[in-house]
């Protein structure tokens, strides 16, 4: 992971403020090596990190996620693990 700097959390401030102001209900990353999902306290905005499907420098079991979307805009996300 890289280093956070003043101007990298004013880069992420910055999108978060421009995601809630869109209505963007929850963020997703890939390529973290770890899936987690959590609510940024600040703006509650829901995150979703994905990890990787292989096992290279993965310190959990190989997965990704699946996301269905519904035509009333809700959604849902499914950690699948790869067993």
């Amino acid at each position: 992971m890289g280093k956070v700097t003043p101007k990298l959390k004013n880069q992420a401030d910055h999108l978060i403020d421009i995601f809630k102001k869109g209505g963007v209900e929850e963020v997703f990353s890939a390529d973290t090596h770890f899936y987690s999902r959590y609510q940024e306290p600040k703006s509650m905005l829901n995150m979703t990190t994905v990890g990787a499907v292989t096992s290279d420098r993965n310190p959990q079991t190989p997965r990704f996620a699946i996301v269905e979307v519904y035509t009333d805009g809700s959604y849902n996300v499914i950690e699948t693990p790869l067993n």
